[in-house]
């Protein structure tokens, strides 16, 4: 029997995400934490060490837009930064909509208004019930 070729690598490009899923726009953590460690004047290489991964890993790590929650706890740590609190900064709505409020009464014209239109709908609805009440009984 023939064995047929498989591709080589066939497994090394796979997601949890849908291909047809709409990107998702969440801040880019690596570049923030690359921007930290510029900041601190602390290497990537250094980084590895204290992650305990290997440099190459550190590298991919901070070119990566999206990171693992425990990811983020362990460069947090060894930062001494909160990057939780920046990304929920960052992901937070930009404008709040103003709370609607309920309208307000500027005469006692407009509250009586108010009153008709209330008990014209209470005696509707009273109406109503009592139709479906008959229905029921039928």
């Amino acid at each position: 029997m023939p064995r047929t070729k498989t591709k080589r690598n066939q497994w090394s490009n796979w997601s949890t995400r849908s291909r047809f899923a709409k990107p998702v726009n969440m801040p880019d953590v690596g570049s923030m934490v690359k921007a930290e460690l510029y900041e601190i004047e602390m290497s990537i290489p250094a980084l590895a060490r204290k992650l305990n991964v290997s440099a190459d890993r550190a590298y991919r790590l901070i070119r990566r837009a999206d990171w693992k929650v425990s990811e983020i706890m362990n460069v947090s740590t060894i930062l001494s930064l909160n990057i939780f609190e920046w990304y929920l900064q960052k992901t937070q709505p930009q404008e709040t909509p103003p709370a609607a409020s309920a309208p307000i009464l500027h005469t006692v014209a407009e509250l009586q208004i108010l009153r008709q239109k209330t008990a014209v709908l209470e005696a509707e609805n009273k109406l109503l019930r009592e139709m479906i009440d008959m229905l029921k009984a039928k």
